[in-house]
Parts: structure tokens; sequence; C-alpha cells
């Protein structure tokens, strides 16, 4: 009587167990099935970002290059601006492959000031642009006579 109860219980142990088993497998299957949707949904996520990160640096890229066009054409402006306020001849074309340099064959002697860091950069910037183009022309303007131009702390020279 005693083997019967015992063997009652031991049967509703291992079947209860049994159940219990099986509720465990079905979680494990039901985690398994859903960190493979993670996994593959993380795959899909890095693969948007590095398409994302491709076409942000082509769009920096080509950001980069139009600022550069538009940075060198304000350049160009600038310098076509100061060439025409300091040449009488407002109406000329003006041709890109000509430029105007500071000559520095004389000097007011008032100020007894002779830079000759300036002249050889005036040499240097002509023979890189002649480098650059030998069609380039240049018309020379005298450095001293643009004093009035731009007087610093009252004392009228261009440093």
């Amino acid at each position: 009587m005693i083997f019967e109860k015992l063997k009652k219980i031991v049967i509703a142990y291992i079947a209860n167990n049994f159940k219990l088993s099986n509720k465990l497998t079905k979680v494990n299957n039901h985690l398994g099935l859903k960190l493979t949707e993670i996994e593959k949904a993380q795959q899909v996520l890095a693969q948007k970002l590095q398409n994302l990160e491709k076409q942000m640096h082509l769009k920096l890229y080509s950001l980069d290059s139009k600022m550069q066009v538009l940075l060198r054409k304000s350049m160009e402006n600038e310098i076509f601006a100061l060439r025409n306020s300091v040449l009488p001849y407002a109406n000329l074309p003006i041709r890109p492959s000509h430029f105007l340099l500071l000559s520095y064959n004389k000097h007011i002697p008032k100020y007894s000031h002779h830079n000759l860091g300036d002249f050889i950069q005036t040499i240097a910037t002509k023979n890189a642009l002649l480098f650059l183009n030998p069609k380039t022309t240049f018309e020379f303007f005298d450095r001293d006579s643009l004093i009035s131009y731009y007087p610093v702390r009252g004392r009228g020279i261009i440093l």
C-alpha cells in the first residue's frame, strides 16, 4: 500500500516535471526565434547605417566641392574689385589670366621704408603664375600710391 502511494507520488512528480520541461522547451524555442529576428534586424540596421554613411560622405564631398568653387569665385571677385578700384579703367574687360602686381621700383622717401620681403614675394608670385600659365599677363601698380586708400592708425601706411 505504501508502495502504491509512493508510486502515485513519483508518477505525479514525473508528469509534473515533464509538463514543466515541455513548457521550458517551448519558451526556449520562442526566445530563440525572437533572438534570430533581433539579429536579422540588427544586420538590416547595420547595412542601412552603412548606406547612410556612404550617402553622407558623398554629400559632404559634393558640398565641399561646391563650397570650394564658391570660395574661389568669391576670391576672384574680390581681387577683380580691388583691381577695378585701383586701376582707372573700370570698364575694361577682366581677363582671368591677367594680374595686377604691386611694383617696388621706387618708394616715397618720406617713409624711408624698404621692404625687401614684399619685393621678393611679388617676384615669386609672378614666377608661380607664369609657371602655371605661360600666357599670363601682368600690370604693375606702384604700391606707394595706395597709401591714401587704406590709412592705418592715422599714419597712412599700408602694411
